[in-house]
């Protein structure tokens, strides 16, 4: 990477989909620090970054990637309110807007907020579905972080996912 990225004008650092379908728990998809209930072995934004950097690449070309979707897991063990627990089976992708629809704080499902990742959820007891999203909140957060720590910027995927801008106001 120290000498690849001389090539380069930018690095996109794709800090999301770090638990999916393929994936053998739940757990934020999007965190930006390592959530306590999550294994040393899982993945983070900020660790994401910091590998970039330690190998050689100015802070100035990194782009962080930011999900304006979440994942949604089906048949979660009870235990951590859904994170970090083994599932039945993954409940496919839902955009922001969606998530708003039809999720957040609807239908049996509770927002909560993991302070040491940065990271919202959603939990359903009675179905033991678990989310995993991004929202303005936990954006806003990374907006600052790259500005922090001299990111050369954000970007996402995928801007039909927000809703009313919501999503890009709390970039900006």
């Amino acid at each position: 990477m120290d000498l690849l990225h001389r090539q380069l004008d930018w690095i996109n650092v794709m800090a999301y989909d770090f638990y999916n379908s393929l994936t053998p728990t739940t757990g934020h998809h999007a965190g930006l620090y390592r959530a306590v209930t999550a294994p040393e072995s899982s993945r983070w934004a900020d660790a994401s970054v910091q590998q970039h950097l330690a190998a050689g690449v100015p802070a100035h070309k990194l782009v962080l990637g930011i999900a304006f979707y979440g994942r949604r897991f089906e048949g979660v063990k009870p235990g951590e309110l859904g994170r970090n627990q083994p599932y039945d089976r993954y409940g496919g992708d839902h955009a922001f807007a969606e998530l708003l629809e039809n999720y957040v704080n609807r239908a049996g499902y509770t927002r909560y907020w993991d302070e040491t990742a940065q990271s919202p959820w959603l939990w359903n007891a009675d179905t033991r579905s678990f989310v995993s999203y991004d929202d303005p909140r936990s954006i806003g957060v990374k907006a600052s972080y790259a500005r922090e720590r001299g990111l050369g910027g954000i970007m996402f995927w995928e801007l039909s996912q927000d809703r009313n801008d919501e999503l890009l106001d709390a970039i900006v």
